[in-house]
């Protein structure tokens, strides 16, 4: 236990306390409470049931499908994982609009075998409780980005996508992203048929008094896929929002005018930014619409669950995203994201370790300490008293090829979250395995391909020969005709199927075989988790009489280019936390807009302020 974190003592609260009779799940004394149990440090992974399909493609033997989630599951016992999550597909499961499949039983093409039985979702939850894990997390979108797809993120159907062309959003020149408009009602309508479907059939059984499902995700990583809010969403849907959001904010037009220093004629005139850095007003104002329009989206999902009939305290209803994001790029707005009976509570998705080939591993070291500690203080507003109590559904458990996370980057992370109290640990990915209709782009491509080959007369032209303006002219067609973002001339060179397995670097592979990566888990298991369980799932951190003050309203552009002030939230934060903490200061965190008053009284509060680098203040 020593290892755990140098700087940081835990204590264990000496006194039992009462539970309210009524409560399923809640958090309460800084410990989850079920069915009025008291819960014990969890510790899983992410299991994706729906790469574990024996093979890419159809009518693998049901017997081999259900050998590999044995296989996998019986890892997490000897790991003494006592939890689980998984993403739950919409694209895997209704495979045909209205048509769906829970049982794998489906035989779509006619030959007498059922195509996926690995969409057996009822068996996968009847063996997750064979091995005796009765704590679970689940993510039914319905996005859940996972790198799966035919877009190669989302889980979005493929037959939605044919059926409502105008379902996506839009860049600022009219085309089509391969993100779907959050607030499109064609998307909502089938999102809310798809939950009412996943709940009458297999979760209805799974969710209540003495049942397994307890954290259930309203979507996931709802963020504009990490890309600038300037290329999407400019659909006359979102425009339209836009103006009525502005409207709301300044009332008059003329005080809009002066603001932006614009000369509007009329709401619906006005436009939409679509270059950074012109007009720090609009910009500002962009930021705030994008917010708010993840907000409201969130909180319609929430409210589907809630009239199919699940709600609070039934389940706690989570969010998750990394705290992280590109210039120009949306963080979460952990106002927004842990709102009241509005969204759901904030967690963390952890991944401090992603530098390229040659350069150091532990590139972020004290990134995990500042999002689990911005993630606990922002929760104490959604649960409405202060709890220490941390929800992380993917903390890294490997990368992409190309990057080596060493088993001490990975020991780092997993130690320092346990020490500032993650609660609830689920490393991701836990297993490879297949991943889904990776040839889809390539298959829409290859027309455009065809045809402008034929228009240039380049038929007898190798392709390792076409010129740079060949592929430009392809990348703008497809970009127009098909969607925005797809990299042509990688998908014509190389084999439509090269992506079709997953790999992470994960403790298990697509086989459900261990990699070292996993005896290191298996070691935290045995070594940390199991024997001090329930001491950890009481236990508090010691924090000094200092707080770092964050502020979510400055992730807004700064207005100097020199600080990119959403990289200065997020990367300068842990950096300031990090000198904080090698002068044996273990500081609190706070929240300009959510923390309570007294929090900031007898504290020394250190901001980092996006139009300046750090400032002290006197104490309050």
């Amino acid at each position: 236990m020593r290892q755990l974190i140098k700087f940081i003592f835990l204590f264990s609260l000496p006194f039992a306390f009462a539970l309210p009779s009524f409560a399923q799940v809640q958090i309460s004394h800084n410990q989850l409470v079920i069915d009025n149990v008291t819960q014990p440090q969890l510790f899983g992974g992410e299991l994706q049931y729906f790469r574990l399909r024996g093979g890419y493609g159809r009518n693998i033997p049901r017997a081999e499908v259900i050998a590999l989630w044995n296989k996998a599951l019986d890892r997490m016992v000897e790991a003494k994982m006592n939890t689980v999550s998984f993403y739950i597909p919409w694209d895997f499961h209704e495979y045909a609009e209205g048509q769906f499949d829970f049982t794998g039983n489906v035989d779509e093409d006619g030959d007498g075998n059922p195509d996926y039985p690995s969409r057996d979702l009822q068996t996968f939850f009847k063996l997750i409780e064979q091995h005796g894990i009765h704590r679970i997390l689940v993510r039914p979108g319905p996005y859940i980005n996972a790198e799966w797809g035919f877009l190669g993120f989302g889980a979005v159907p493929e037959w939605f996508h044919n059926k409502y062309p105008d379902s996506h959003m839009r860049t600022s020149y009219g085309w089509r992203t391969r993100l779907y408009d959050y607030h499109n009602p064609d998307f909502l309508r089938h999102s809310r048929l798809w939950f009412e479907a996943l709940y009458k059939q297999v979760l209805k059984n799974q969710i209540g008094p003495g049942k397994p499902v307890v954290f259930l995700q309203l979507d996931n990583e709802t963020n504009f896929q990490w890309q600038s809010i300037y290329n999407h969403d400019y659909g006359p849907r979102a425009i339209h929002r836009y103006q009525q959001f502005l409207q709301e904010k300044y009332l008059d037009l003329a005080v809009l005018n002066r603001t932006h220093q614009r000369n509007w004629m009329h709401w619906s005139l006005i436009q939409a930014p679509v270059r950074p850095g012109e007009n720090l007003a609009e910009d500002r104002d962009w930021y705030q619409f994008a917010d708010q329009s993840i907000y409201s989206y969130l909180g319609e999902i929430r409210k589907i669950w809630q009239n199919i009939g699940v709600a609070e305290p039934q389940v706690l209803f989570t969010l998750a995203e990394s705290y992280n994001s590109v210039p120009n790029g949306l963080l979460p707005n952990f106002a927004f994201r842990n709102s009241p009976a509005s969204t759901g509570m904030m967690t963390v998705n952890l991944y401090p370790k992603t530098d390229e080939a040659g350069h150091p591993v532990l590139n972020s070291p004290f990134k995990a300490d500042l999002d689990v500690k911005s993630a606990d203080s922002a929760s104490d507003h959604y649960l409405g008293s202060k709890q220490e109590w941390v929800m992380g559904p993917e903390i890294q458990a490997g990368w992409w090829r190309g990057t080596s996370v060493s088993a001490e980057a990975r020991l780092q992370t997993y130690l320092t979250i346990l020490g500032h109290g993650l609660k609830a640990f689920y490393v991701y990915y836990f297993n490879e395995g297949q991943n889904w209709n990776v040839e889809w782009a390539a298959q829409q491509i290859k027309p455009l391909f065809d045809r402008l080959v034929e228009e240039q007369k380049l038929a007898q032209v190798p392709l390792s020969q076409l010129s740079n303006e060949f592929w430009g002219e392809l990348q703008a067609r497809s970009d127009r005709e098909i969607l925005v973002g797809f990299d042509v001339r990688h998908l014509m060179q190389n084999d439509p199927l090269e992506n079709k397995d997953l790999y992470f670097d994960a403790p298990l592979d697509g086989h459900a075989e261990a990699r070292d990566s996993f005896r290191q888990l298996k070691s935290i298991g045995e070594r940390v988790i199991s024997p001090y369980q329930d001491f950890l799932s009481r236990s508090l951190e010691v924090q000094d009489d200092v707080a770092l003050v964050k502020d979510d309203w400055s992730h807004q552009p700064s207005g100097r280019a020199a600080i990119p002030s959403v990289i200065a939230a997020s990367d300068w934060s842990g950096s300031l936390l990090g000198l904080l903490m090698n002068a044996d200061i273990n500081p609190s965190l706070l929240h300009a807009d959510l923390s309570s008053e007294s929090e900031f009284y007898s504290k020394l509060l250190v901001h980092l302020a996006w139009w300046c680098c750090a400032a002290l203040t006197s104490r309050s």
